[in-house]
């Protein structure tokens, strides 16, 4: 579970470093960069899409699910 800060909208630019670290240690030896809507109002079980992409062009959309209104969230690459 991450934790992204939020206030009016969740902190996305914390969201995509977690993630994107997150993503460096599944795939060892890779960098990774994620791009999140960066208009997300906090919403328990509220749902949105991320886009990630490796260094080496490797890419796929991650599935955010929000655990509570305090910017908690779980993710899941989708296949």
């Amino acid at each position: 579970m991450l934790t992204a800060a939020c206030g009016a909208t969740l902190d996305d630019r914390s969201l995509e470093s977690q993630i994107a670290e997150q993503l460096g240690d599944r795939f060892s030896g890779s960098a990774w960069t994620v791009d999140c809507p960066d208009d997300v109002e906090p919403e328990a079980g509220g749902t949105f899409t991320c886009a990630a992409t490796s260094d080496s062009d490797q890419s796929f959309d991650i599935a955010v699910t929000q655990e509570n209104t305090e910017g908690s969230v779980t993710w899941r690459i989708v296949e």
